[in-house]
């Protein structure tokens, strides 16, 4: 490539920002380029007005980053073999707070007494945050706010449970 290129003496170099149509360096462009290819999370501000203690654990958990068994393996740390809340599956934290069998029956006991049932986490949601996302869209948006601390405060206590049972 380099090899066909002619250089011209007399043709001067320009300047170009390839991220505006018109090659011109605009700082708000250059602000949004920082953020190409960002993951977006919609309750992100529900997480942020959250107490202290929850907003880290449900950052943790949306990140995938508790330290659970799949977690502790990959570091080469002793680890259980199976969830100590169902003995059935191998412990990550998507299934600790969706998928095991004691987490949906507790989702599913809250949810059915406030009349959500239609929104409860399946055994088959791939990430919390998924499944957050769309439970959170599913509703009016008076009952958002709500919804959304209580989907903080169910893992929370899942995971407590999950500790003292360990």
């Amino acid at each position: 490539m380099v090899d066909n290129l002619v250089l011209h003496q007399k043709v001067h170099d320009q300047q170009r920002w390839r991220f505006t149509r018109s090659g011109s360096y605009i700082s708000t462009y250059a602000y949004h380029t920082f953020f190409i290819g960002t993951i977006k999370f919609t309750p992100w501000k529900q997480i942020w007005k959250s107490w202290s203690a929850l907003r880290i654990f449900i950052s943790l958990v949306v990140n995938s980053r508790c330290w659970t068994a799949d977690r502790l393996a990959k570091r080469g740390l002793p680890y259980p073999v199976a969830c100590p809340l169902c003995d059935q599956a191998e412990e990550t934290i998507q299934h600790t707070i969706i998928s095991c069998v004691f987490a949906r029956q507790v989702w599913t006991l809250i949810f059915q007494r406030l009349g959500l049932i239609a929104i409860v986490p399946q055994p088959t949601a791939a990430q919390f945050s998924a499944w957050w996302s769309n439970a959170i869209s599913r509703v009016p948006k008076v009952l958002r706010e709500g919804l959304n601390s209580l989907i903080i405060l169910i893992p929370w206590e899942l995971w407590k449970h999950r500790n003292d049972c360990v």
